[in-house]
C-alpha cells in the first residue's frame, strides 16, 4: 500500500513540476517558426509564460543542484511523514466506513426487533378472557422477553464494536 501511495506522490510531483525550456522565434521563408534550438544565427530567445500556474523565468529557475538535497537521506523524512499521514487518513476512512456499516446493522436490528414485538402485541389483543387466554398471554409475554433479551445482547455487542472503532479512530488523530 505504501509503495502505491509513494508512486502516486512521485507521479503527481512530476506532473505538477514546471517545465523550463528556452524558446526561440525565427523567420524561415517568410513564416514564423518557434523552436527549442536556434534556427538562425540571429535567432533570439523569447520569454514564454505558462497558460496557468506559477511562472518562474528561466534565469530564476532552480537548477538541479538547488532542487536536490545534498544528502539523499535528508529527503526521506518529509516523504515518510507524508506517507504516514496518508496512511493514517486511509485507516481513519476505513474505520469510519466500518462504523457506518455497524450503525446501519444496528438500526436494521432495532427495526426487526420492533416488528417482531409489534406482531406479538397484536396477537395479545386477540387472546380470550379465560384460562386458555391467560396462558396464551403468558406465553406471548415470555416470547417477547426472549426476543428483547436476544436483540439487546446482539445490539450491545455491536455497540461495543462501534465504541472500540471510535477509540481507534480518535487514537489516529
Amino acid at each position: 500500500m505504501r509503495a502505491i501511495v509513494a508512486a502516486a506522490i512521485v507521479a503527481t510531483t512530476a506532473l505538477t513540476a514546471p517545465a523550463y525550456a528556452q524558446v526561440y522565434k525565427c523567420k524561415i521563408n517568410g513564416s514564423t517558426v518557434f523552436s527549442d534550438k536556434p534556427c538562425e544565427e540571429d535567432a533570439k530567445p523569447i520569454t514564454v509564460r505558462p497558460a496557468a500556474g506559477h511562472y518562474t523565468p528561466a534565469a530564476e529557475a532552480p537548477t538541479a543542484a538547488q532542487t536536490q538535497p545534498a544528502d539523499p537521506e535528508s529527503a526521506a523524512p518529509p516523504a515518510r511523514s507524508r506517507l504516514e499521514a496518508v496512511d493514517r487518513r486511509l485507516k481513519q476512512r476505513v474505520i469510519r466506513d466500518e462504523i457506518q456499516r455497524h450503525e446501519a446493522s444496528l438500526s436494521a436490528m432495532r427495526a426487526r426487533r420492533d416488528r417482531e414485538l409489534a406482531a406479538l402485541r397484536n396477537q395479545k389483543g386477540r387472546a380470550l378472557n379465560n384460562l386458555a387466554g391467560a396462558t396464551y398471554l403468558e406465553s406471548l409475554s415470555s416470547e417477547m422477553q426472549a426476543i428483547t433479551s436476544r436483540y439487546d445482547t446482539d445490539m450491545r455487542l455491536i455497540e461495543s464494536k462501534i465504541e472500540k472503532l471510535r477509540q481507534e479512530h480518535d487514537a489516529l488523530d
